[in-house]
């Protein structure tokens, strides 16, 4: 039924959006077969990060290149064209690169993704929450990749969860 369901909407150029990098992390886990179906939130990104820690537990977190070019994050769009992105880490499974690459490859680009976008937007000072800052591998290429470069700030007194999003709305507007 959702298979049919996602047939359907996949005719409708532009109509799969999302908001939520989670569900990013979800499908790169279900493409590399870790996870189709979870038992609670978080399941399968946790299981990529864990897939993807192997990797850079051998081999750090410096990489020649990510899954970020020009058809993933256009230009003039601070928008991630995640269909992209989805087929070239496809194309990488095709080619038998090891799922440990891919996976730690995929959270190298999402560091890529915040780089770019707090370039385009010439800001060097960057808040993070949301459940997908819950991942330590993530924070940690952040730190390791973004940390010399701009003034990162991580969850210390609250929570990392998107119950801190309406927090972070509430600081913005109080402040700017």
């Amino acid at each position: 039924q959702e298979w049919s369901l996602y047939q359907k909407l996949l005719l409708q150029p532009g109509q799969l959006m999302t908001s939520s990098v989670g569900r990013i992390f979800d499908a790169v886990a279900s493409l590399l077969g870790i996870a189709d179906k979870v038992s609670y939130e978080g399941e399968a990104a946790m299981l990529l990060e864990h897939l993807a820690r192997r990797y850079c537990n051998q081999h750090g977190f410096d990489f020649k290149e990510g899954y970020i070019n020009e058809k993933v994050l256009p230009a003039n769009t601070l928008q991630i064209n995640t269909g992209q992105l989805l087929t070239h880490i496809v194309q990488d499974l095709n080619k038998g690169i090891a799922s440990e690459f891919v996976a730690a490859k995929f959270h190298y680009s999402m560091v890529k993704v915040i780089h770019v976008i707090s370039s385009r937007l010439k800001i060097n000072t960057i808040a993070f929450s949301g459940g997908v800052f819950q991942n330590t591998l993530l924070l940690d290429m952040l730190q390791h990749q973004l940390g010399p470069k701009y003034q990162l700030f991580l969850h210390r007194q609250l929570s990392p969860n998107d119950e801190n999003i309406s927090f972070g709305q509430w600081a913005h507007y109080a402040f700017a």
